[in-house]
Protein backbone atom coordinates (compact mmCIF):
# COMPACT_ATOMS: atom_id res chain seq x y z
CA UNK A 1 0.00 0.00 0.00
CA UNK A 2 1.36 3.39 -0.92
CA UNK A 3 1.20 6.39 1.41
CA UNK A 4 -1.43 7.97 -0.84
CA UNK A 5 -3.54 4.79 -0.67
CA UNK A 6 -3.14 4.73 3.11
CA UNK A 7 -4.27 8.35 3.39
CA UNK A 8 -7.35 7.57 1.28
CA UNK A 9 -8.06 4.55 3.52
CA UNK A 10 -8.08 6.52 6.78
CA UNK A 11 -11.90 6.95 6.88
CA UNK A 12 -12.39 3.21 6.32
CA UNK A 13 -9.76 2.36 8.93
CA UNK A 14 -11.44 4.72 11.40
CA UNK A 15 -14.84 3.06 10.73
CA UNK A 16 -13.37 -0.38 11.42
CA UNK A 17 -11.84 0.78 14.68
CA UNK A 18 -15.06 2.52 15.72
CA UNK A 19 -17.05 -0.66 15.06
CA UNK A 20 -15.63 -2.04 18.29
CA UNK A 21 -13.97 -5.28 17.24
CA UNK A 22 -10.64 -3.82 16.11
CA UNK A 23 -8.65 -1.70 18.58
CA UNK A 24 -5.28 -0.78 17.04
CA UNK A 25 -3.38 -0.94 13.76
CA UNK A 26 -0.10 -2.86 13.52
CA UNK A 27 2.19 -1.80 10.68
CA UNK A 28 4.24 -4.68 9.30
CA UNK A 29 6.40 -5.24 6.25
CA UNK A 30 9.84 -6.25 5.07
CA UNK A 31 12.88 -5.02 6.98
CA UNK A 32 14.42 -1.87 5.62
CA UNK A 33 13.19 1.52 4.49
CA UNK A 34 9.72 0.68 3.17
CA UNK A 35 7.70 3.48 4.78
CA UNK A 36 6.45 1.63 7.86
CA UNK A 37 7.35 4.44 10.25
CA UNK A 38 5.87 7.05 7.93
CA UNK A 39 2.66 5.01 7.70
CA UNK A 40 2.52 4.71 11.49
CA UNK A 41 2.99 8.46 11.96
CA UNK A 42 0.39 9.23 9.28
CA UNK A 43 -2.19 7.12 11.11
CA UNK A 44 -1.21 8.49 14.52
CA UNK A 45 -1.50 12.06 13.21
CA UNK A 46 -5.05 11.17 12.13
CA UNK A 47 -5.83 10.03 15.69
CA UNK A 48 -5.60 6.32 14.92
CA UNK A 49 -3.71 4.12 17.41
CA UNK A 50 -0.97 2.58 15.27
CA UNK A 51 2.26 0.78 16.11
CA UNK A 52 5.02 -0.97 14.23
CA UNK A 53 5.32 -4.74 14.63
CA UNK A 54 8.51 -4.51 16.71
CA UNK A 55 6.75 -2.29 19.28
CA UNK A 56 4.20 -4.93 20.20
CA UNK A 57 4.56 -7.68 22.79
CA UNK A 58 3.06 -10.91 21.44
CA UNK A 59 1.72 -13.48 23.89
CA UNK A 60 0.62 -16.88 22.58
CA UNK A 61 -1.73 -18.93 24.73
CA UNK A 62 -2.21 -22.64 24.21
CA UNK A 63 -0.58 -26.01 24.70
CA UNK A 64 3.19 -25.86 24.80
CA UNK A 65 5.26 -27.66 22.20
CA UNK A 66 7.17 -30.80 23.28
Amino acid sequence: MTLRQLEKSIPAIRRQLNSGEKKIVIIDGPAGPTGKTTAMHTLQDAGIPAYEEYQVLHITVGPSSP
